[in-house]
């Protein structure tokens, strides 16, 4: 036999007329393929291209082989074949069919995310694909880029699809997600604004565009724009597990915890997301109950945390601190120690030494005593109970760093006001109106705990107008009629007063000045001194006095008889008083006082009082509250003989034989530290009081009485005190009392200017008028 061409031979001579057609030689190729009889199929195959083809032929041949000849063995095939070509025409059909199996071998790659061949392949095929024009496997080969992070080559091959398929949706997209990659939002919405409104296509970008925004806001802390973001995002596009997870996150930050919870049920169960915000809402609620002191749901909350071993240091702090606030200080205490042991802080040390004297557990302290950080802490609990007290000076001592707005507490001030006081009663009281213009107070302070305060007040005092038939002076000795109508002159004085106050656990207060100066009789001394001792269950304090009777002008500054001109009056009560507040819980303290006096006066009766007094207090706070108490009390009083009538129609003081009183009372004011302060009190309740005829004249009786009585009243009194900041250097204020018993009336209007010595920004207690 003749031996066979070679294949650029064959393809080249015409075709023997007895060959097998094309046709049956391929069907039979592919049925020995299918048998699985490869190898025959192959041979065949290989026979097939040694016979003279046409190159549509000879490409159709090679085709016909990719399904089960493999990608490798058909790409190595035809490169045979294209090497062993010697004719234009089939140079060029076996190049574009090697193009072709290349790329349905890049498509099959990226299908099956065979990323590293597929990014061989894509790199051998730039140029092809370029001079095809092909926008199909360029936004497939820019999904390749984009999904290695290969953005700049993804940008690339997107843009160039979007270039050679304008209207196509696909490559916009790539474009769109690769520019939201590079940081280029604007870029990105510009890449996908051509598609129709509503096309998902664009709705995606936007949404991650919203994402995007919403991400950013979040990491800036700019939470609600996080959350405005995140609806925007919602209306475009499905939120995924992320965004829901940042979004929730969002929602707890601001505080819609209720929207957390509804948010973190989209979440997968086994989301580790999840679970960290499961366990952020249940911290987030039990803050939220313990903020609003609902302290049974906040212990309840972190019991389940504690249970679920959730509790971190600062946690357990707050678990510790409420146990405190419920004065369950023996579970506190060994939390407290725990929080401590594991993060040794001012705050976890404070809670101990706070809650482990009380809670019985005094080890626990002094097994950590000695430590720095647990002085430190002593110091501060003891500065914050001395604030609480309102000794400031000290508080400042024991921790500046505490209170450092008290530096300049100490600074001298001088203060300026008026006053009006007007004191009302039934015929025989008379009535007092009594004008501080102006009245001073100067202010200074020595060390942290002597604070010293000198007064000087101008009076203008009156009885006012008396009634045509009153009667004044002592009995005349001819039987003549008593001066009818007569008042007394209004007077004008003044009274000094020094007033030291020492403070410190065992306290001491002394006051001493004059009575007022100019009136008609000459002044005699006045002095208070008061010893308090503050211990862990409250305070005592022991009180002794001699003060000037301020019911009339007759018992304050004295009068002249209309008929011998002599002065009378002016009276002074001495005495003593015990009293003590004893704390029987955090928020409730019993109390009560019992107080006698001895009262003397110029050309007066003398007299003498008992008083016994009982309160029961209980405290509440609040956020804008230093100290709140609501409370009822009791007073019982006394007086040897009535002395309200000397003389009718200008007075003498409330003397009655009886009276008690049952009140209910609210007592509130605002936190000090601040550009202001408030202090205000209420009380309201029933009375009765018992007064004893008594002789007009008491000195000189001519038989006519001053009818007594006997009844029940309502009573009520009221405060308010306030006083603010002006600048660093100036602040004012005002007060307004007002009190009714069964026996007179009572008001008082006053308002003041305070000067500094020194810059203070801030408010306590003491910067209320005294």
């Amino acid at each position: 036999a003749a031996p066979r061409p070679a294949l650029t031979e064959a393809a080249s001579s015409p075709r023997p007329a007895a060959e097998e057609p094309l046709g049956p030689r391929w069907a039979r190729i592919d049925a020995l393929a299918t048998a699985g009889r490869r190898a025959e199929a192959e041979r065949l195959v290989r026979d097939t291209l040694r016979r003279p083809l046409t190159p549509a032929e000879r490409v159709a041949t090679l085709q016909k082989a990719g399904p089960w000849l493999g990608d490798e063995a058909q790409e190595a095939l035809a490169v045979g074949e294209l090497t062993a070509a010697e004719d234009e025409r089939t140079v060029l059909a076996l190049r574009e069919a090697l193009v072709d199996l290349r790329l349905g071998r890049l498509g099959r790659a990226l299908t099956r995310r065979d990323d590293m061949l597929a990014r061989t392949l894509a790199l051998s095929l730039e140029d092809e694909i370029q001079r095809r024009r092909d926008a199909k496997m360029a936004t497939a080969v820019g999904w390749l880029y984009l999904r290695a992070g290969l953005l700049d080559q993804a940008r690339t091959s997107f843009e160039r699809a979007t270039a050679w398929a304008p209207m196509a949706g696909e490559p916009r997209l790539g474009l769109g997600r690769t520019l939201l990659r590079l940081g280029l939002p604007d870029a990105a919405e510009r890449a996908v604004a051509s598609l129709p409104v509503g096309d998902p296509r664009r709705n995606e970008i936007r949404g991650a565009l919203a994402l995007q925004e919403a991400y950013a806001a979040h990491e800036a802390r700019r939470d609600f724009a996080a959350l405005d973001a995140f609806r925007r995002a919602e209306k475009l596009i499905p939120l995924d597990a992320k965004a829901q997870a940042v979004r929730a996150w969002a929602m707890l930050t601001v505080g819609q915890v209720d929207a957390a919870e509804r948010t973190v049920l989209l979440l997968p169960a086994a989301s580790q997301d999840r679970a960290a915000l499961t366990r952020a809402l249940l911290v987030a609620r039990a803050q939220a109950a313990a903020g609003r002191r609902d302290h049974e749901k906040a212990l309840a909350l972190l019991q389940r945390a504690d249970e679920a071993g959730w509790l971190d240091h600062d946690l357990r702090l707050l678990f510790a601190w409420t146990l405190h606030e419920r004065s369950r200080y023996a579970e506190a205490a060994p939390h407290f120690a725990a929080a401590y042991d594991e993060e040794p802080d001012l705050a976890a040390a404070e809670g101990l030494l706070l809650a482990a004297p009380r809670g019985g557990r005094p080890d626990l302290v002094r097994e950590r005593e000695g430590q720095p950080i647990m002085q430190h802490a002593a110091q501060r609990v003891a500065a914050r109970s001395l604030f609480a007290q309102g000794r400031y000076g000290e508080a400042h001592a024991a921790a500046p760093e505490l209170y450092p707005e008290l530096a300049r507490l100490g600074a001298p001030s001088l203060a300026m006001g008026v006053s009006r006081r007007s004191r009302t009663g039934p015929a025989g009281l008379g009535q007092l109106e009594s004008m501080r213009l102006p009245y001073g107070t100067t202010r200074f302070q020595l060390g942290s705990s002597v604070v010293g305060w000198l007064e000087v007040d101008r009076f203008l005092m009156s009885a006012g107008a008396l009634p045509p038939n009153a009667e004044a002076g002592s009995a005349p000795q001819l039987p003549t009629p008593y001066a009818r109508g007569w008042r007394s002159m209004p007077a004008d004085v003044v009274q000094p007063r020094l007033r030291l106050a020492i403070g410190g656990a065992e306290a001491l207060s002394i006051t001493a000045g004059s009575s007022p100066i100019g009136g008609p009789l000459p002044t005699n001394p006045l002095w208070d001194v008061a010893f308090t001792q503050t211990d862990a269950l409250g305070g005592s304090k022991l009180r002794v006095f001699g003060e000037p009777v301020t019911d009339s002008i007759l018992s304050t500054i004295g009068m002249t008889d209309p008929y011998t001109l002599a002065p009378w009056g002016r009276v002074l009560r001495m005495g003593v008083s015990l009293g003590r507040d004893h704390r029987v819980s955090d928020q409730d303290t019993l109390g009560g006082e019992l107080a006698g006096a001895w009262l003397q006066g110029h050309g007066v009766a003398d007299n003498d009082h008992e008083a016994l007094a009982v309160r029961w207090r209980r405290h509440f706070g609040l956020p804008t509250l230093e100290a709140g108490a609501w409370g009822v009390d009791g007073l019982v009083e006394t007086y040897r003989r009535n002395l309200g009538g000397f003389t009718w129609g200008h007075g003498g003081y409330w003397s009655p034989r009886l009276h008690g009183r049952l009140r209910l009372s609210l007592e509130a004011r605002t936190r000090d530290l601040q550009p202001f302060v408030l202090h205000g009190r209420f009380g309201v309740g029933p009375g009765y009081a018992a007064v004893d005829d008594a002789p007009l004249f008491p000195l000189a009786p001519d038989g006519r009485q001053h009818p007594g009585y006997a009844r029940f009243a309502f009573y009520y009194d009221a405060e308010l005190r306030a006083a603010t900041r002006l600048s660093d250097w100036a602040q004012a204020g005002a007060s307004v009392v007002a009190y009714q018993n069964a026996g007179f009336d009572e008001q008082l209007v006053s308002v003041w200017l305070r000067l500094l010595s020194g810059p203070r920004p801030s408010l306590v207690a003491d910067d209320l008028e005294r």
